[in-house]
């Protein structure tokens, strides 16, 4: 399927390496830094394969339409989003599991 406009991944091919990417989980917000970007043929299964490294692996078509591939951001665990006072956040990197 492509991605259309308002779609949660429309804006995907924005991101860049060191970009903050933020997941809400069961209550807590996770922190992901993106550490790589590249493109695939729509024919790549590899990036849906499990992997042993703890990374948080996104991916759609590109724009143009599926025959011109996919788009792929992989991004590290950075930390949970804690709140000091109920107002300002902070990114608690002590907190990964």
């Amino acid at each position: 399927m492509q991605t259309r406009a308002k779609s949660p991944f429309y804006h995907l091919d924005k991101l860049q390496v060191g970009d903050e990417v933020f997941v809400d989980y069961d209550g807590k917000r996770y922190v992901y830094e993106v550490n790589r970007k590249y493109k695939v043929p729509e024919s790549a299964t590899e990036i849906e394969a499990p992997s042993e490294d703890d990374k948080l692996t996104l991916y759609s078509c590109d724009l143009r339409g599926p025959a011109a591939g996919r788009e792929v951001i992989e991004a590290k665990p950075a930390g949970i989003v804690a709140w000091n006072d109920g107002k300002n956040p902070r990114i608690d990197r002590s907190k990964m599991q």
